[in-house]
């Protein structure tokens, strides 16, 4: 990237998540669909808190899974929208499917990628993410700071939208969507002005119909694929004629390849991408300042590959060290585009792969040097790994010391857990787990219990723990349970243990499958009534008027939670209970029921969270029993496959008002009538299931 002065920019400092959303706000996005994952999150609350605020009047939603976040992108691009979204890692590969097909429909749907690394479970920057998608046809960028995401968010609509081929827009997972810099805005008519008003090829109109994705016969197919490749190629050239445009516009340019120090044709020229670039040009200036001929190639466009733009650098080096921050195989996907480049040179340079920062370990300049000593010592064609701690690593299961003591305890949980000081989630499954003793499975999706369960390689539960994708919950355990049938042990319960959102959204689909089978199967949900984990942000499962990270102060949540209770009773399971720790022997009670059974079980815990419910952690057992005293949260059981309804009538009943007035979340209702008459026609529908049930068994 080229600076000069900007003209007629406003200085901006916000957090590099921030400013791809603002980047999209400025750029006309017309339909923004989102669900929160990490370190992506900051982006959908900034939206959201636009929205609130009337900084963005277009359509913003919050969905219950990426997979959905893409589908809207897709459906909302074949209707001539101009779209945008963003996820992280497990959502890019829960969401894979729409992917491919948003490309192979030629929609230009630009989506943000933050980098982060995948399974198992780690938050930290890594570039598999992207880079899985490599083969899904779609152009892909990444940025080195903050300005660069806010810069070629808007330059993405503009290629993608020239190329009728969808963008990613790569930033890495914390160093920049967490990291606030100062970057220059342009004013939103100057930047209406270089993008134009998208006009869409072709898209659902009933003035011109046509039927797009349908069933594609041999005969056409190539065609199909080779129209896209045709179009492939021509996207280096497009992004720099728009990397000179946009200098035109906004007075800084873009490349495909920003080279740095290479104006003397060094010797030695190192290639990476993203952020790590800021440390590399720091280690290119201190090998200068030793006397060293190096460089630096940084590749801003990663797919397509820009060959000839990369080899007018690289033909004339003699050595070439090429970073990857991403682990997809032997080599890396950076080092194996250079060398399929270099493939037809008669004079090739010494190309080594060195590979450094899996799992968010950091590139230091240190480690940059240390890449090039490493290089210099290797054989051509050689892959390093420069930060691979040379100690043996033992996949072999270990016998647990003290089995013998640990199963003698009552309590099967550990101390020193990861929870939140007085964390209702972890205090209602130590409870669960003393109840169903030491021959239960756990089958955890992501929440906020994949921490509390602790960092590998140590363990919270003294019984086997799965922790497993956020989607499959109930698929996971279903397994687990048919393989343990296979092998005739039985005595043992599998349970899932899941929040909310796991529960209510992205895990639904798993779920109604596992109910309508009735697996073997007690689904434990812990409910705090929101994406605790990911910085309190709204479900499904969120009460009406909540404010939220997602459903901000100026407005609340708008609709009504769903009703997941009614709808697993209705799928006439074995049994259904809603349950609270503040009524402790009820609790215990339902939990030893549901273990006495066969049959898929859903026990539902309300669990209030101390930050997410903006109480003080003293007050968690209280503000649950006035839950259940307000008829905000019913105790109910469900028994006889759905057959026998009963409801515990609290002996006291206290205004709502009560509640939610000592519930910050609540803090911007000035009007409690919505949400006492939500209540009401909520506990007016349980009662006549209550006596529908009593007549029927009557």
């Amino acid at each position: 990237m080229e600076r000069k002065g900007p003209k007629f920019q406003d200085h901006r400092v916000m957090k590099g998540s921030e400013a791809m959303g603002y980047a999209a706000v400025l750029a006309g996005a017309e339909v923004i669909p989102a669900y929160p994952i990490t370190p992506q999150t900051r982006m959908v609350e900034w939206i959201a808190e636009a929205k609130a605020k009337g900084l963005f009047d277009k359509r913003y939603m919050n969905v219950e899974s990426e997979n959905t976040v893409l589908a809207v992108c897709k459906g909302a691009s074949m209707a001539g929208s101009r779209v945008f979204s963003a996820s992280s890692a497990q959502g890019i590969f829960y969401g894979s499917e729409e992917i491919r097909a948003i490309s192979r429909l030629r929609l230009p749907v630009v989506f943000g990628i933050w980098n982060r690394e995948e399974y198992p479970w780690n938050l930290w920057y890594s570039q598999n993410d992207s880079i899985s998608q490599a083969s899904s046809l779609w152009t892909q960028i990444f940025c080195e700071n903050v300005q660069e995401i806010f810069d070629l968010t808007i330059l993405a609509f503009r290629l993608a939208e020239a190329s009728d081929l969808p963008v990613f827009v790569n930033g890495a997972g914390f160093i920049l969507s967490h990291a606030e810099e100062g970057f220059f805005v342009p004013s939103p008519s100057r930047i209406a002005r270089f993008l134009g008003v998208r006009k869409a090829k072709f898209k659902l109109d009933s003035g011109n119909p046509h039927t797009f994705g349908s069933f594609v016969l041999p005969e056409n197919y190539t065609e199909l694929c080779g129209k896209i490749l045709e179009d492939m190629k021509k996207v280096p050239g497009r992004f720099n004629a728009l990397g000179k445009r946009f200098g035109r516009f906004f007075s800084r340019t873009y490349q495909t390849i920003e080279p740095y120090r290479c104006e003397d044709r060094p010797e030695t020229i190192l290639v990476t991408m993203g952020a790590d670039a800021t440390v590399f040009k720091a280690a290119v200036d201190r090998l200068r300042e030793e006397g060293q001929k190096v460089g630096l190639l940084k590749l801003v466009l990663f797919n397509p590959f820009p060959q000839e733009d990369f080899l007018r650098w690289a033909r004339t080096c003699r050595e070439l060290v090429v970073h990857d921050r991403n682990f997809v195989g032997i080599e890396g996907a950076l080092l194996k585009e250079v060398k399929t480049s270099l493939f037809n040179l008669e004079r090739r340079p010494k190309v080594v792969g060195v590979r450094a920062g899996l799992g968010g370990r950091d590139v230091s300049r240190k480690t940059v040097l240390e890449m090039v000593q490493e290089a210099r010592r290797s054989k051509n064609f050689a892959n390093v790994w420069v930060d691979l701690k040379r100690h043996r690593f033992d996949l072999r299961m270990k016998p647990i010391a003290d089995l013998d003591e640990i199963a003698a305890r009552e309590d099967l949980m550990n101390p020193g857990h990861r929870a939140c000081a007085g964390c209702g989630a972890a205090l209602a499954l130590r409870h669960v787990v003393r109840l169903l003793g030491r021959k239960t499975i756990v089958v955890i999706p992501a929440c906020c219990s994949s921490l509390i369960g602790g960092y590998s390689p140590y363990q919270t539960l003294n019984v086997p723990v799965f922790h497993v994708t956020f989607c499959s919950a109930a698929s996971s355990a279903t397994g687990i349970r048919a393989s343990l049938d296979a092998q005739g042990i039985r005595d043992h319960h599998v349970i899932v243990w899941a929040g909310d959102g796991g529960t209510y959204d992205i895990g639904l689909q798993a779920i109604s499958g596992a109910a309508e089978r009735n697996e073997n199967i007690l689904y434990f949900c812990y409910n705090n009534q929101a994406y605790i984990n990911t910085g309190v942000q709204r479900s499904s499962a969120t009460p009406l008027g909540t404010f939220t990270a997602t459903t901000p102060l100026e407005s609340g949540k708008p609709e009504k939670p769903k009703d997941l209770v009614a709808i697993l009773a209705d799928h006439g399971i074995p049994y259904v209970a809603t349950a609270n720790l503040a009524y402790f022997d009820d609790f215990e009670r339902k939990v030893r029921t549901a273990a006495q059974m066969t049959g898929f079980r859903y026990i539902e815990i309300f669990i209030p969270c101390a930050p997410g419910h903006k109480v003080t952690s003293s007050s968690i057992i209280d503000l649950s029993r006035k839950m259940v005293k307000s008829r905000l949260w019913p105790l109910v059981e469900v028994t006889d496959y759905g057959q026998r309804w009963e409801l515990h009538v609290p002996e006291e009943t206290i205004p709502i008002e009560e509640v939610l007035k000592g519930q910050g979340r609540f803090r911007a209702l000035e009007d409690y009538s919505p949400i006492r008459k939500a209540v009401e026609e909520r506990w007016q529908r349980i009662l006549a299931r209550v006596r529908d049930s009593s007549s029927q068994q009557s």
